[in-house]
């Protein structure tokens, strides 16, 4: 069973797990990067375009969150609520999936 912290809850299961594949956890790292990109990004055009994809529902975008095994709508939900958090200048973002939380 792998690690849950206070910041796991995004993705429902850290890396450490077991029971998740390598191929698993790279597609957990797509993921996360893009929610990175789509929140800390300096550049503009990074943040709109990870953005995009994230809430764009696209079959790319299916495919590796089914690859990841989340559901793209939860993912979605997720990203939404971020967005109206980083509106009202509360946002915490959850480490990278190969960073340790203590």
């Amino acid at each position: 069973m792998g690690r849950v912290s206070k910041h796991s809850n995004f993705y429902k299961a850290e890396t450490h797990s077991t029971n998740m594949g390598r191929d698993n956890q790279i597609f957990v790292a797509i993921l996360h990067q893009a929610v990175r990109d789509a929140f800390i990004s300096s550049d503009g055009f990074a943040r709109r375009t990870a953005r995009a994809w994230l809430l764009g529902n696209s079959e790319r975008f299916r495919f590796v969150c089914e690859c990841a095994g989340r559901e793209a709508s939860y993912v979605q939900q997720k990203v939404k609520k971020k967005i109206k958090e980083e509106k009202n200048g509360n946002i915490h973002l959850p480490p990278m999936p190969w960073q340790r939380v203590h």
